[in-house]
């Protein structure tokens, strides 16, 4: 983007300090700029070219040179050219702050590309399909058919159609018809895929479900007949259950496919489209960056539990749980009544424990 061409061909290294000067760096950095601030500082020991450093850390361009600056601004970073002299960067970035999404932004976040994973998304086309893939990929806008998809991309339409098949059966994009036109079929980009989808789970059965709940009784303990009574015939997500029951969203799981099997329940695993409509906005951002151990934090701080509690309850490990609540912080603001103002004070607790 030329709004950070004047980053380009620099090299960030740290300015040096004392050991406690540079905890009250981190301190600083953990409080201003959050998790992606920390993320930055931590990479750069040496001297490191700031292009190469943004692709290792794979975060958006619109997200990282707005950090280095701000590091830069502070005096924990020396920006340098190539011949070593400083450059003080002047103009180019955009403000920590406008960062955050409001509604508007995250929705249409959503319904594109997901929250800060273009990249990610466009990587793994490349992974599978290459350069070709990706520019059959980069103009489809969700408005034109596979026809101009393929004159914009400059490939046949036959070639165009063979990679949007492919991709749709990756889950990478899916096929609309058009309500005013029923013939035109346009391809849409879905969300990028969740690594650890969550289950929605609905009863089924009614009471003639009860004699086939006693299995689930014999192998699983009394857990398997609260967890029956908690479905629904309209649904509910397992990590909703595990947040309320306050177990493992690995044991809710097991029982709720034990269920399926057994013919009393209906499952099925959330895909990032369909997650924008069963939880929300903010709750399927959290969802598509983490999967289900995202979304589980999520209910969790929604109930207002205690960061020590998320952490004991969801079975994370502490730097995962932190990361999860760091990011709900950053992006969202205050989620849960208390939750999300005692990250910073758990994060450099957690920090200074190594």
């Amino acid at each position: 983007m030329e709004k950070f061409d004047c980053f380009r061909g620099l090299y960030a290294s740290k300015v040096k300090k004392e050991a406690k000067f540079r905890q009250q760096d981190e301190e600083w950095i953990g409080k201003a700029i959050g998790a992606s601030g920390l993320l930055v500082y931590r990479a750069v020991e040496e001297r490191r070219r700031l292009d190469e450093l943004e692709q290792d850390l794979f975060l958006p361009e619109e997200e990282f040179y707005p950090v280095v600056s701000k590091l830069q601004e502070k005096g924990v970073f020396k920006i340098t050219d190539e011949q070593g002299a400083e450059r003080k960067i002047e103009g180019g970035a955009i403000s920590v702050e406008s960062l955050k999404y409001g509604k508007a932004g995250l929705d249409a976040a959503i319904c594109s590309d997901g929250i800060e994973n273009v990249d990610e998304t466009r990587k793994r086309v490349f992974g599978i399909w290459g350069e070709e893939g990706v520019k059959i990929y980069s103009a489809i806008d969700g408005e034109m058919s596979v026809a101009e998809i393929a004159r914009k991309a400059g490939v046949s339409e036959a070639e165009a159609m063979r990679f949007v098949d492919c991709m749709e059966k990756e889950g990478v994009v899916g096929f609309e018809r058009e309500r005013k036109h029923p013939d035109r079929i346009v391809p849409r980009k879905y969300l990028y895929a969740i690594e650890m989808p969550v289950i929605w789970a609905r009863g089924k059965g009614g009471v003639f479900g009860y004699p086939l709940v006693f299995f689930g009784v014999a192998r699983f303990g009394v857990l398997a007949w609260h967890l029956f009574r908690e479905l629904t015939s309209e649904g509910r997500d397992s990590a909703a259950i595990a947040a309320k029951r306050s177990v493992s969203i690995e044991k809710v799981e097991e029982i709720l496919d034990f269920f399926a099997a057994k013919g009393i329940a209906d499952v099925e695993r959330v895909n990032a489209k369909k997650a924008v409509k069963l939880f929300g906005g903010k709750a399927a951002g959290v969802y598509m960056r983490f999967g289900r151990e995202g979304i589980l934090v999520h209910r969790l701080v929604e109930m207002g539990k205690t960061t020590g509690e998320v952490i004991k309850e969801s079975g994370l490990a502490p730097a995962r749980a932190a990361e999860i609540i760091a990011f709900i912080n950053k992006v969202y603001g205050a989620v849960g009544k208390e939750g999300m103002e005692k990250y910073d004070k758990f994060g450099l607790e957690l920090e200074e424990r190594g």
